[in-house]
């Protein structure tokens, strides 16, 4: 919807997507509903970015959460929810989203119903408020940050370059 709207008023834009099967199904709609239908010209100036390939992740899947190390972000988790989750427990088949890690231990061994990541992310902004330069980040993160920002940075520089 935000990215119909982005288009429908020709502003100079992008959407940046998770890197997972509805990220990318996210991706194809935009395409097919709107970049498709635009001129050339006016389709360079909509730019959808998938998330983890923007941070230079191997990973198949990947959310923003992914941007941190898995150990942080578990940690988070533990936290919040008052649990004790290694990283030993967490499958390796399936999605490697560390997210939707975490939700099959929550369902599978306590019962719950998924992930509450409003409490995790409220457990993270309490961390993120005691940082006070790039230093502090969780290890990994400010690389995968910045890879993230130069890429989106880039395709914005690119289509002002060429105007």
């Amino acid at each position: 919807m935000y990215a119909g709207f982005a288009i429908g008023q020709g502003w100079d834009a992008g959407v940046l997507l998770d890197s997972d099967a509805a990220g990318h199904a996210a991706k194809v709609k935009i395409d097919d509903l709107y970049v498709s239908k635009l001129a050339a010209e006016k389709a360079k100036r909509f730019r959808t970015f998938m998330l983890g390939k923007a941070a230079g992740s191997k990973k198949t899947d990947f959310a923003i959460e992914d941007l941190f190390p898995d150990k942080f972000y578990l940690d988070c988790v533990n936290t919040a929810l008052g649990l004790a989750i290694k990283l030993d427990d967490l499958p390796v088949d399936g999605s490697d989203m560390i997210t939707k890690r975490v939700e099959h231990v929550l369902k599978a061994r306590y019962g719950m119903s998924g992930l509450d990541k409003r409490r995790v992310l409220s457990e993270m902004w309490n961390r993120f408020d005691k940082w006070n330069t790039a230093s502090d980040l969780p290890p990994g993160t400010p690389a995968s940050a910045e890879k993230l920002f130069k890429a989106i940075n880039s395709a914005f520089a690119d289509e002002a370059q060429s105007e």
